[in-house]
């Protein structure tokens, strides 16, 4: 049981950092764009 949570918090870790990579992409078109 407790490595099954820990697998959970590093799956959710995981998610979190590519979708924090994924805003941060995000975030730089959208200052391109507002640049141009």
């Amino acid at each position: 049981m407790y490595l099954l949570s820990l697998l959970y918090i590093c799956l959710k870790a995981e998610t979190l950092s590519h979708l924090s990579r994924e805003y941060i992409k995000y975030e730089l078109v959208l200052s391109c764009v507002y640049v141009a």
